[in-house]
């Protein structure tokens, strides 16, 4: 027997696709790629973010994924334009890396600089082991990869943790502090950052997982205030990564995937809290509970701190209730307290919290 053919719920032409949950709503490829692209001018069109004379220079990061790539295109369609749909930020792309070999590198260095045209705007390349400079220099004066000094040891300090999942958790501490103090250097005060629906869904549980609940509305959020004059948006909150994979094959917008994101396969078989958290999600999503990323964010959009928090972490900007003399809320410390050399943890800190509140 023939399934039902469906029609677009947008057009009369026949659904060929589906968005995230397939029960819902299905699209003709034209309507689908509209859909998906409506989520990201929403989620800024709504929040007024670049309305009523906000300033509009923007650190756009870029770190060649599958949603890297995407709003990468977003950004350069948006440029380019009508009056009425243009995107008004100013931009400047921040290419950030965070591999250890030179070699590797080199290579994505060489692949950025053939796909710079799709953005006419300052380009910089900033290493994560940046976050080691005491104080942070303008990358655009640099010719070199911004930070690159420092790998060594960064290394050694990722080597130090105890685990995977303090590992990841330094990384992507140091990564919203390094897009930060780099924004706070250029005089910019937005950062847009390429996360997913699917990126954000793991985060919430991971963040849930390490103690992190008080911050969980904030650190999935579309807009993060939390860090005084610097606002992180991340306008690819509702977009699934299959939604955003489907618009990058039809509008040839994988172009933009770098080939170490494309090769790259995950030789560490040691599981983080964070992995788990990708790999229970993705488990859901296969065998049929679809709505399982969106009901998750759903979730966290419900989560906020208790009034009573005063005190603000200086190393994730959370809000908790400190004693004297604290400065880091209940979970990065325990996460610190999870890395082995003590003496780069504190060139580390000195460094990052050097500018912090």
């Amino acid at each position: 027997m023939s399934s039902e053919i469906r029609k677009c719920v947008k057009c009369p032409e026949r659904a060929t696709l589906c968005g995230t949950d397939v029960k819902k709503a299905a699209y003709c490829k034209p309507c689908f790629i509209q859909m998906v692209k409506h989520k990201f001018s929403s989620a800024i069109g709504k929040r007024r973010l670049y309305k009523d004379g906000q300033q509009r220079e923007t650190l756009v990061v870029y770190n060649g994924t599958n949603a890297g790539a995407f709003l990468l295109s977003l950004v350069s369609e948006g440029l380019r334009a009508d009056a009425h749909k243009r995107l008004t930020l100013v931009p400047t792309v921040m290419v950030l890396l965070k591999e250890k070999d030179k070699a590797a590198i080199d290579s994505i260095r060489k692949e950025v600089e053939l796909i710079k045209e799709c953005i006419v705007a300052p380009w910089i390349y900033v290493h994560i082991a940046a976050v080691f400079e005491s104080c942070i220099s303008d990358p655009r004066t640099f010719s070199d990869i911004y930070g690159i000094n420092h790998i060594p040891q960064w290394t050694q300090l990722l080597t130090s943790c105890s685990s995977s999942s303090t590992k990841e958790e330094i990384e992507y501490l140091c990564t919203n502090m390094l897009c930060i103090r780099i924004a706070q250097k250029l005089g910019i005060h937005k950062v847009m950052l390429s996360m997913s629906a699917d990126e954000l869904a793991s985060t919430t549980l991971s963040s849930l997982a390490l103690a992190r609940g008080p911050s969980v509305f904030h650190a999935v959020n579309v807009v993060d205030k939390r860090h005084s004059d610097v606002t992180l948006i991340r306008p690819l909150r509702e977009i699934s990564e299959k939604e955003i994979a489907i618009v990058n094959r039809f509008e040839g917008s994988d172009r933009y995937i770098l080939n170490v994101r494309k090769n790259h396969l995950k030789i560490d078989d040691d599981q983080s809290i964070q992995s788990i958290s990708r790999d229970f999600i993705s488990d859901l999503v296969i065998n049929g509970f679809t709505g399982t990323v969106t009901t998750i964010l759903s979730i966290a959009n419900k989560i906020q701190a208790p009034a009573t928090n005063r005190a603000r972490c200086v190393l994730c900007a959370s809000v908790y209730n400190a004693d004297e003399g604290e400065k880091y809320c209940y979970s990065c410390t325990s996460v610190l307290d999870q890395v082995g050399d003590k003496i780069l943890l504190e060139q580390l800190l000195d460094s990052m919290c050097m500018n912090a509140h």
